[in-house]
């Protein structure tokens, strides 16, 4: 966009018209939404005044009490990795966190932990919990013997 100036030499009508492409240029006085909080600005060096002035620092927290403050020219970033993707929006600024557990390699050995679910959160539950929570039976009986999980049966019941 060229500068507009108006000279001195310049005609009544030429002022006017230059004048009157200025304030186009600057735009309309009615459009301004800049704000410090409690009111918005009413004139366009109100608007510059503000913005120049504003913060924009937020402070973010965890339920352990750690905080950072991000600050202007700061970029608060969610990292992905291996099987977990982090998606921020950009129209209503929330963040979705998503772990997808891809293939899982048996342990090789008996660690007594099943993965469950409690509200979302990953938990673990033993194998002695686990029974309890399904009302697993602790030995099952058939054809007078019964059957004890290890392998052999004992006598007659």
């Amino acid at each position: 966009m060229a500068i507009t100036s108006v000279n001195t030499t310049d005609t009544v009508n030429t002022f006017r018209t230059k004048v009157n492409q200025i304030a186009t240029q600057m735009g309309d006085i009615a459009s301004i939404t800049v704000s410090d909080g409690s009111s918005i600005a009413n004139t366009l060096v109100d608007a510059v005044n503000i913005a120049a002035n504003s913060s924009s620092t937020f402070v973010i927290g965890d339920d352990a009490s750690t905080q950072a403050t991000i600050s202007t020219g700061q970029t608060l970033k969610f990292s992905s990795g291996s099987g977990i993707t982090a998606t921020v929006s950009p129209t209503d600024d929330s963040v979705t966190i998503a772990i997808t557990l891809g293939s899982i390699d048996n342990s090789g050995t008996d660690t007594n932990r099943f993965l469950v679910s409690d509200g979302g959160t990953i938990k673990y539950r033993t194998g002695s919990q686990l029974r309890s929570d399904i009302d697993a039976l602790n030995a099952v009986t058939f054809n007078n013997r019964k059957y004890t999980g290890d392998g052999s049966t004992t006598g007659l019941q």
